[in-house]
């Protein structure tokens, strides 16, 4: 099983003294180490005006530094979010960042689901889909189409032939199926409030089922798993630190007082929607996850205020399950 991490680097100065520039060079710090310890891809999030979601408003550039920092992990977005910026743009970012990091670019694209972040740019987010599909074109003929004395063309391409491969966010089967069939991989999500991995199942069979199909039969693609993830040495430190930071990660928790969203926690680690506990535990967890096809698991593992060395550990233990 290949074994990313996943970072939004969500701020919440109220609980955590980290500046800005502090969360950054954490991020250069969990980069090195998970490139040390052998994960396959540094993934992190995009997201604007609201810090407690993440704060970073273009992955490019942060990804550009981290491939300065590290050799062989593979680096990308999880997600550009295609609406908000011209697709020309978007296209030049991110072939820079492939040829910068010698060729490690993968290309995670999504629609994004904050409306807020919508309202405040000014753009519209019903019609994001459509949006996003018009915007996935282009940046597909930006770099698939390159004629340098055609004046349309981009001064830059990337350095993978004949471009990063593509990861297509999504938590529908239907959306799985038509990315296999496009020769395309799929990122998702498991919803640690879930009760059951059946909707994670049926998208990895519906990708399954339009690779069988595609058009693209020759394009290696795959389905990589997000899950909240959390390692400590012993299972009551996981379980405390898990809850805590949900809390102040998650919308839906706040209200609540940290013994009820430690009961959560607990049920999300028996129904094997988030991985919170020892090494030993969440390898069994990870069993689970390998049984219904799981090739590619994502932890997402710093979220909530957690403090660097917390994040560290966690990185340094995930990396043993």
């Amino acid at each position: 099983m290949y074994k990313s991490i996943f970072s939004t680097l969500d701020h919440h100065p109220g609980i955590s003294e980290l500046s800005t520039a502090d969360i950054y060079g954490a991020a250069r710090k969990y980069a090195q180490l998970a490139d040390e310890l052998g994960y396959n891809c540094f993934w992190v999030g995009e997201h604007h005006f609201l810090q407690n979601v993440g704060s970073i408003p273009n992955p490019a550039v942060l990804l550009s530094a981290l491939a300065q920092c590290t050799k062989n992990i593979r680096l990308g977005p999880a997600v550009a979010v295609l609406p908000m910026r011209d697709a020309a743009l978007t296209a030049e970012n991110y072939a820079m960042v492939d040829v910068i990091s010698g060729g490690r670019l993968n290309m995670g694209v999504g629609t994004g689901q904050v409306a807020t972040e919508y309202q405040h740019m000014g753009i519209d987010f019903e019609n994001r889909r459509d949006a996003f599909s018009q915007s996935l074109e282009a940046i597909i003929g930006y770099w698939t189409h390159h004629d340098l004395e055609a004046e349309s063309s981009l001064n830059i391409r990337p350095l993978q032939s004949p471009m990063p491969p593509l990861y297509i966010a999504t938590v529908t089967p239907d959306s799985a199926y038509r990315a296999g069939k496009n020769g395309q991989s799929v990122m998702t999500i498991v919803s640690p409030g879930g009760k059951t991995l059946s909707l994670l199942q049926e998208i990895i069979e519906a990708h399954n089922k339009g690779k069988a199909e595609s058009i693209a039969a020759e394009v290696e693609t795959e389905v990589v798993v997000t899950v909240y993830a959390y390692a400590a040495e012993t299972k009551e430190r996981a379980i405390e630190t898990a809850a805590t930071s949900l809390r102040n990660f998650s919308p839906a928790l706040q209200d609540k007082n940290l013994a009820e969203v430690r009961s959560e926690v607990q049920g999300m680690v028996a129904n094997n929607t988030a991985l919170f506990g020892t090494v030993g535990q969440i390898s069994e967890q990870l069993q689970h996850y390998r049984n219904i096809g799981v090739k590619h698991i994502n932890f997402l593992a710093n979220f909530g205020g957690m403090q660097p060395e917390q994040v560290v550990e966690s990185i340094r233990l995930l990396a043993l399950a």
